[in-house]
């Protein structure tokens, strides 16, 4: 038997503030991808039929446009894509419908970068 669509919930996110390939998670509350979308500019992102629960990001910079994180290779000095995550889990509820702005803009891969390789203990 079908689900009725007043089942489900919705969450549209609006994507600004990073020009190039991103790759948009939604992922479970202990962090296993749900859902991914591939975009290449800002705009406007739509996961339909979700489950009630909560919720978190992660936004991947594809920045070899591969379509997938890519890992570091230590032994060539590459670090992995950039990651980031939305600061906080969104609660998707039956019949509802969520929108959410999220900038990630290039300033989270900057720091991002930066953390990576000033974390304490690494040479």
């Amino acid at each position: 038997m079908m689900r009725k669509d007043d089942t489900f919930g919705k969450l549209t996110l609006i994507i600004t503030g990073y020009s190039g390939d991103r790759i948009i998670q939604l992922l479970s509350p202990a962090d296993k991808p749900v859902r991914e979308i591939k975009m290449q500019n800002d705009g406007k992102v739509v996961f339909p039929y979700l489950e009630r629960g909560k919720y978190r990001l992660r936004v991947i910079y594809d920045l070899n446009g591969d379509g997938k994180w890519t890992p570091g290779d230590f032994d060539k000095g590459i670090l992995p894509e950039p990651v980031s995550f939305y600061p906080q889990e969104l609660e998707v509820k039956e019949n509802w419908e969520l929108t959410q702005n999220w900038n990630i803009s290039e300033m989270n891969v900057k720091k991002l970068k930066s953390r990576t390789q000033n974390t304490p203990g690494r040479r």
